[in-house]
Formats: structure tokens, sequence, C-alpha cells
């Protein structure tokens, strides 16, 4: 079956109760995970530009949010992981159920290539990695699934036809979507090409950051039932 991954992002505004409401509306909605964003501002390269230190400040989940976030998760009888910014930040979540451990693509985060291996090392096949590509030729990495991420926030549908013709489920696990709010049906063609998760963006109200490109509960409801029933 096709497994839903609700990206909350920086959607929770840096509030730990909306990002506990995200989560129990997230299952609600059908979703198999919810997924956040686990850094500090000075992991991220780009911290300097323009006011993304500021952001990153604000929107970052602190550690002391976890065990209610992994507890509030069980409750609602879904899975919850992150992506990963540093190897700090995996040796914190290894200490939590997160069922992966999510590597976001290189061409978005400027990480070195020496912090990839740096966080695979301290993994040590003690979860499952997620990783974000953009490459269209991605190869199979032993203990890694590959999430093509295709560019742009939100990205343009016409600009995913060749994406979705070259999708191939021996090389790529899943698909990161981030069309606009409202679009499911992308998703729904890039599983009947043979992807097994989907991630999306996933928002409860329209004052959040990524707003643009974030499924609201009725689309998500809509993509759930569709992707499970496929």
């Amino acid at each position: 079956m096709v497994e839903i991954v609700a990206e909350i992002s920086g959607n929770h505004g840096g509030n730990k109760d909306k990002m506990l409401d995200m989560i129990f509306e997230a299952a609600d909605c059908g979703c198999d995970y919810a997924k956040f964003q686990f850094y500090r501002p000075e992991d991220m390269p780009d911290r300097h530009e323009g006011d993304n230190e500021a952001m990153y400040r604000k929107l970052m989940v602190p550690d002391s949010w976890l065990p209610d976030l992994f507890a509030c998760a069980k409750q609602a009888g879904i899975g919850l992981f992150a992506s990963v910014f540093s190897v700090r930040a995996v040796e914190t979540l290894l200490e939590f159920p997160c069922p992966y451990i999510k590597f976001a693509s290189p061409a978005s985060t400027r990480l070195p290539e020496k912090t990839y291996w740096e966080m695979g090392q301290a993994i040590n096949g003690r979860r499952e990695i997620i990783a974000s590509a953009v490459n269209l030729d991605s190869r199979p990495m032993p203990r890694i699934k590959i999430m093509l991420c295709p560019p742009g926030h939100p990205s343009i549908v016409y600009d995913l036809w060749e994406y979705r013709e070259r999708f191939n489920p021996l090389y790529h696990f899943g698909y990161s979507d981030h069309t606009e709010t409202n679009n499911y049906w992308t998703a729904l063609d890039f599983i009947d090409a043979g992807a097994k998760m989907i991630e999306k963006h996933f928002r409860i109200d329209d004052g959040c950051i990524d707003a643009a490109f974030s499924a609201d509960p009725q689309t998500m409801r809509l993509l759930c039932k569709l992707a499970h029933n496929r």
C-alpha cells in the first residue's frame, strides 16, 4: 500500500500546540506519517541570507518538544519522523521511536557532502534513511529510500511531465509533492508510475509559511483515500 506523509515543515509557526493539533489532524485525514524539520539555525548554510536566521529561529523545533510530539503521534496512531541537518539532530532523534530519518536534497540544503556522510555514520543502520533527490537518474543506494523531489516551491505541474514519465520505481521509492495547495492528482500520477510513498506539505490554516504548496485537510483526506485504495 502507498504511504502518505504529511510534511508539517514550518507550518506550525513556532507554536507547539499548533504542531500537536497538526499531528492529530494528519492522522484524522488518514496519513501514515507526519514529518517535521529538525535543525538549529547554525546547521543551515543559508542562514545569513536575507531574514533566514530569524525565520529559522522562529520555526525550529526545540528538543524540549520531542517527548510530547512523539507521545501525541503514538496517541493519534500515526508515525512521526523528521528531516535532519546535523549529527546532533540524528543523535537526538535516535532516542525516539522514529521509523525513518530523512536527508533533504543537497541541492536545497547546500550541506557539505561530509555532513551527509557523518549523519549516515551516526545512524549506522539503526533507522531506515529516506533521502530526497532532484536527479532523475538516481541509482539504488543500500539502505536508502530515494524520494524524487522536483525543483520549485510550488512546483509547476506542466514542468513535472518529464519527471512523471521518467520516474523509475527501481530507483525511486517515492515522490515529494510541492505542487499548489489543493492539487492531489499529480501525486496520484506518480503512484500510478510506481511511487510507494508520497510526501506532501500540510497546513491547517492559510497563514502559514508554506501555504502556497501545502494541502488543506480536505485535500489531504481525499489524497489519502484515493491513494490507499489504488
